[in-house]
């Protein structure tokens, strides 16, 4: 963790306090993009955190990201940071200078024809992006590139939060690619596992401003002449709440130290899953615990749910990464137990410390 995590951590509360209110989200929700939050971003030096300064970024590294997505996950920031700080992470990896435009990115197979106009489904942000990476297999092998957006289709969606994830219609795909065959492949891995780590630094806030907001109404809301508080069956769903909050955090450390180190580590994909599932404990028991009110769109309980129900499927799902790690361990020549406690099987008995 570098020195500066600290005050990039302050200056990211004090933009998100100020910036963000509900009016912001509820005017993205209606089209418009926060320019305003956009620049103030991009002149603190948000959105090239863990660039080198001689590609144009302002240092630090990976955790500090991280720190500053967390808090924007406990805000609900209706921004392209965690796609414009995947975009910027992988274009310095083949030494390209960082730029503090909207960006995005999307993995998958994609299939580049001459004549023939290439569809790229549900781009996060697409509409405002001026420029995406495309990371997986093109044209069947192994390949990562860019394109700028300039003149190309949109056809605007939304998820269920109400960010932006349309299509790019590319009538004429010009495609700058980046790399091909294993480089490619790694850094594809590499690109998903910061949507992982990202999106689940992101559900963390999230899940921890949910929490805040079932507490403080717990302590506010009065029937039959006390706070919700004194009644045992809301304080199992606050215990369960701050219960999976806790869970979430420790889940997320070992995440955040694993994309730091590199790519291939179980942890990020372990975070997925566990943060994934807390999601939809957490969003249903605060959705009970406020009741009616809780259901209002004038409440704010849905910027935070809607986001966690929507950011558990993104970057891979709780059976995606199962599936990534069930597949890691059969391939492994230790065993499970192995794996886990990092400690062989014939050197453990019974009352042994593992």
């Amino acid at each position: 963790m570098s020195e500066m995590l600290e005050f990039i951590a302050d200056s990211a509360k004090k933009i998100f306090r100020d910036q963000v209110t509900k009016e912001l989200n509820e005017s993205v929700e209606s089209g418009a993009f926060p320019e305003e939050l956009w620049q103030v971003l991009a002149e603190s030096g948000m959105l090239s955190i863990g660039v080198p300064e001689a590609l144009g970024g302002v240092g630090g590294d990976v955790e500090d990201a991280l720190a500053v997505l967390h808090l924007a996950g406990k805000h609900a920031v209706p921004a392209p940071l965690l796609e414009t700080l995947g975009v910027v992470w992988t274009l310095a990896e083949f030494g390209e200078e960082a730029e503090l435009l909207p960006m995005s990115f999307v993995i998958g197979d994609f299939l580049i024809e001459e004549g023939t106009p290439l569809k790229l489904e549900h781009v996060p942000w697409g509409r405002v992006a001026s420029k995406v990476i495309v990371a997986g297999t093109i044209n069947g092998k192994p390949g990562i590139g860019q394109f700028s957006t300039d003149g190309i289709q949109v056809v605007e969606n939304q998820n269920l939060a109400g960010e932006p994830l349309d299509q790019l219609v590319i009538n004429d795909p010009d495609i700058e690619l980046l790399s091909e065959g294993e480089q490619a492949k790694q850094a594809t891995a590499r690109l998903l596992e910061i949507g992982a780590a990202g999106r689940s630094a992101m559900m963390a806030g999230a899940i921890e401003h949910v929490l805040n907001l079932c507490v403080f109404y717990a302590k506010e809301r009065q029937q039959f002449g006390r706070p919700l508080t004194r009644f045992q069956a809301i304080q199992h769903h606050i215990a369960a709440i701050a219960g999976e909050a806790a869970a979430v955090l420790g889940a997320l450390s070992g995440s955040n130290d694993a994309l730091s180190r590199g790519t291939g580590s179980d942890e990020i994909a372990m975070a997925k899953i566990r943060i994934s599932e807390a999601a939809g404990t957490v969003s249903s028991r605060a959705h009970q615990l406020h009741a009616a009110i809780g259901m209002t769109y004038e409440h704010e309980l849905h910027l935070s749910t809607r986001r966690l129900w929507t950011w558990r499927e993104e970057y891979g799902n709780e059976t995606y990464w199962a599936n990534v790690l069930a597949e890691r361990y059969l391939t492994k020549e230790e065993s499970l137990w192995e794996s886990i406690t990092k400690t062989k099987r014939g050197n453990v008995h019974a009352g042994s410390v593992v």
